[in-house]
């Protein structure tokens, strides 16, 4: 029976309980109607606002990235490698922010530390820590208490040592103490500039960590 004919039928009845009661029910049930509307359009709208600030989001990390790509290649002196080319196309498509869709990653990494300065080293190594080590921005952003920075102490004391003529043993040990994670993914290495990488590419972490708060 519609709303209306139960109305009718109600205002039929001696009863006049009967009648305020029907059409108190026609009023709440319609009353009831229009919230559930409003809270499925208010929900919609909260959808399409969260869409709309991710993509906003996307675009513009996508656009950073472009953009540092291109700065490194300038500050290399050369022309632009083909795989950075590439890769500088690639997030120009907005096709997404990981390297693990692009071919030949290990030329990229390469390609980006062609330039041999201390920022194309940092860059390469920063890179290569996402792609090949897994350790993406929500990774970094679950070390909030100081753990990047004191990570990348490590690597820049044990490149201190190093420079020094101490040996890997002693460097390791030295350097390592503070370090804090796992003792296997403690790995320094002998060649100072290779460490200095390492402690760079950390403190960007925790730089863009920051950032994103």
């Amino acid at each position: 029976m519609s709303e209306l004919s139960e109305v009718r039928a109600a205002l039929g009845a001696d009863d006049l309980e009967t009648t305020l009661q029907a059409a108190r029910r026609v009023v709440a049930e319609r009353d009831a109607a229009q919230a559930r509307k409003q809270a499925d359009l208010d929900e919609l709208k909260r959808r399409l606002g969260l869409a709309h600030r991710t993509l906003t989001a996307h675009c513009q990390r996508r656009d950073e990235q472009a953009a540092e790509i291109a700065r490194l290649n300038r500050t290399g002196g050369g022309s632009l490698h083909p795989t950075i080319r590439q890769l500088a196309e690639w997030f120009a498509d907005g096709a997404g922010t990981s390297l693990r869709s692009v071919p030949l990653r290990s030329e990229v990494i390469a390609a980006l530390a062609a330039p041999l300065d201390g920022i194309g080293e940092f860059a390469a190594e920063r890179w290569r820590q996402i792609d090949a080590k897994g350790w993406t921005l929500g990774h970094d952003d679950q070390h909030s208490h100081g753990e990047l920075i004191l990570a990348a102490r490590c690597y820049a004391f044990a490149a201190l040592l190093v420079e020094t003529g101490t040996d890997l043993d002693t460097v390791s040990r030295l350097a390592g103490k503070h370090w804090p994670w796992a003792s296997a993914s403690w790995r320094p290495s002998t060649d100072v500039r290779r460490n200095l990488a390492k402690a760079g590419a950390l403190l960007a972490a925790e730089a863009d960590r920051l950032k994103r708060l």
